[in-house]
């Protein structure tokens, strides 16, 4: 074999190589695109599914719409499981990747306490959305929390009932 025929067949093993590399790359960027767009798309269906959600009486303890709401997730998402410990962290429901944390009646005095929950739960939850029933709160301290919620924790989604 000569010098240049040698130079040829590495040139070719080269751009054999670049092909392939080139081809990962491209597989790979649609397979992650594709796994993010699944990801984002679990946490949007759980909100829409709660927005949708009306319990079929006003309850007065955070127990019964819970129960309720626990119930009506479940038949949307069958993997959706009650109170899961992870550390000291324990979110009413869990789905996948997201928390969901139900407050209510929900008073000025309760929603002090999202801060501490967020603070906790987005150690190990990617996604956490709060429901907030029965709500009878100050708008001034709801607006203040939603503020500092957007700009500290914008994975975390707010939903009044």
């Amino acid at each position: 074999m000569t010098y240049h025929q040698i130079v040829d067949f590495a040139a070719q093993i080269l751009k054999y190589i670049i092909g392939i590399v080139f081809f990962l790359g491209f597989v790979s960027f649609f397979y992650w695109r594709y796994i993010r767009k699944i990801k984002k798309t679990l946490p949007y269906k759980i909100y829409k599914t709660i927005k949708e959600f009306e319990p079929s009486q006003k309850y007065n303890q955070e127990l019964g719409y819970h129960a309720e709401l626990q119930g009506w997730l479940k038949s949307k998402f069958p993997n959706a499981k009650a109170e899961v410990q992870t550390y000291s962290s324990r979110p009413d429901i869990v789905i996948g990747n997201v928390a969901i944390e139900v407050k209510g009646p929900t008073d000025d005095t309760a929603l002090s306490t999202l801060g501490s929950k967020c603070l906790k739960y987005s150690q190990h939850y990617k996604h956490m959305i709060i429901v907030l029933f029965r709500p009878n709160f100050s708008n001034r301290n709801y607006n203040e929390l939603m503020k500092g919620m957007e700009k500290h924790f914008p994975h975390i989604k707010v939903i009044k009932k």
